[in-house]
């Protein structure tokens, strides 16, 4: 949380003290492949039923702060945390599942074409990468890991009246959180003999609003 707010403070240090900042809450979903945890739960757990796809579901709930650094051009910083939690009849009896929570903290910079009651901004940006992973199986466990990632996106805004816009969004998203430990293991796929790593490709549509100071 500290870290959180450093980086928002340093966006509003550094702002034009002229500048409109603007403020964006938003909920997305993504289509994510993380080729190596679908392949250690398929091969330890699923069994040949209710298997990982190639791409996944997840929900984002994401913050964001923006400033202009000239007339066409932004940047800011978000904050966004991402959940996917899975779960399956084990193939040694019971139930196995595994929850993912990251948190990403991106440093953004945008392009933006402005129209009378409209935006368009593209752009990206990078940062780091906190992930929790719990995974039970007879016990539970959780297993911790810091990365990075970088971000594309592009996005429309339009007026709802006032200084209130609607902002609709897609971007891509690759993230290397590598492979998390609880302080003494890390997740091991004994049939593959090598650490599940979390690294993630992602494609995702973000709806959320927008509210110009």
């Amino acid at each position: 949380m500290k870290k959180i707010i450093l980086f928002c403070v340093l966006i509003i240090t550094f702002a034009n003290v002229e500048a409109q900042v603007n403020i964006t809450a938003s909920m997305g979903v993504n289509y994510f492949s993380m080729p190596s945890l679908k392949d250690y739960v398929n091969i330890n757990y699923a069994g040949g039923t209710n298997l990982i796809s190639s791409f996944s579901s997840s929900v984002s709930f994401l913050g964001e702060i923006d400033a202009p650094y000239s007339d066409n051009f932004e940047y800011g910083f978000e904050y966004a945390y991402e959940l996917y939690s899975y779960n399956t009849p084990s193939l040694s009896g019971g139930q196995y599942s595994i929850t993912l929570n990251q948190h990403k903290l991106s440093l953004l910079g945008y392009y933006v074409i402005k129209g009378k009651g409209y935006e368009f901004k593209f752009g990206g940006g990078g940062g780091l990468r906190f992930l929790s992973v719990d995974e039970e199986i007879y016990n539970s466990q959780n297993y911790k890991s810091t990365g990075y990632g970088f971000l594309l996106r592009a996005c429309g805004l339009t007026s709802l009246g006032g200084d209130l816009y609607a902002n609709i969004g897609v971007e891509m998203r690759y993230d290397l959180p590598g492979e998390p430990s609880n302080g003494q293991n890390k997740i091991f796929d004994g049939i593959l003999n090598k650490n599940v790593n979390f690294n993630s490709f992602s494609v995702g549509l973000k709806i959320g609003i927008t509210y110009f100071l």
